[in-house]
């Protein structure tokens, strides 16, 4: 008669699972971070089109949005790649559109100490 195999419990399953994850690579390497930096968009920057068109970060535009949402600027929602810690991330960014975001978006990222990238 064949022998059975013995089941795993779920609790050995997921050590292991969890274990073969920590060896796993998943990092990008140093030469291709410089690259992406060049690429995609960071957590702590806003970008300004123009005047009248923003686009800004996900923890940036939530405490913005009442304020933007009262004045009537337009909001569009986008899905987005940053890179955070050697790793791209799909987050949301917004693009805020109306006369005189610009100047808003700049005031915000002088008091918060963020980074603004002139688009133009």
């Amino acid at each position: 008669m064949a022998k059975r195999r013995q089941k795993k419990s779920l609790k050995k399953l997921i050590d292991e699972a969890a274990r073969e994850a920590d060896k796993r690579v998943t990092s990008l390497g140093s030469p291709l971070v410089e690259e992406l930096q060049q690429l995609v968009w960071h957590e702590d920057e806003i970008v300004i089109f123009s005047p009248d068109l923003v686009d800004l970060p996900s923890k940036v535009y939530k405490r913005m949005a009442s304020g933007l949402k009262r004045r009537g600027f337009q909001v569009k929602k986008l899905k987005a790649i940053e890179l955070r810690n050697d790793r791209l991330i799909s987050v949301n960014r917004y693009l805020v559109g109306g006369k005189g975001v610009a100047e808003e978006a700049e005031v915000f990222a002088k008091m918060n100490n963020l980074s603004v990238i002139l688009s133009i």
